[in-house]
């Protein structure tokens, strides 16, 4: 027996910046943080990288951390912060895999294309 699933994604624009609205506050806690459970077509890799709105969402739930004592806060605090740098490896994964980094705050368009030397490897630590 075969078991399939389909996925079927959303049609987003390559211009739309990763934000609060379309993942920071919304999708993003629909996740573990595990980057191993999305696949090359998630919808994350079709969004634009803006890393002020990153780096906003870090300090914001940072400064949260320091501010609170409560256990249960705490914790969900730093699954945030988990997914947030989770967010940052999904996105270095998709540059990879689309050879190519548009750079932010630049007056034109300017694209920076990666050429590996060698096949990129992967390696597993049994720890």
């Amino acid at each position: 027996m075969i078991n399939s699933s389909v996925s079927q994604y959303e049609n987003i624009s390559t211009n739309t910046d990763i934000n609060e609205e379309n993942w920071y506050s919304t999708r993003m806690f629909d996740y573990k943080s595990d980057i191993t459970q999305f696949d090359p077509h998630h919808p994350l890799f079709r969004y634009k990288w803006n890393s002020k709105i990153w780096l906003e969402q870090f300090k914001q739930i940072t400064i949260q951390f320091a501010k609170t004592n409560d256990t249960n806060e705490r914790h969900k605090l730093d699954i945030s912060r988990r997914m947030l740098r989770v967010t940052v490896m999904l996105k270095t994964m998709g540059v990879i895999q689309a050879k190519k980094y548009e750079l932010e705050d630049t007056p034109t368009k300017t694209e920076i294309e990666i050429q590996s030397p060698t096949p990129l490897v992967t390696i597993v630590y049994n720890h």
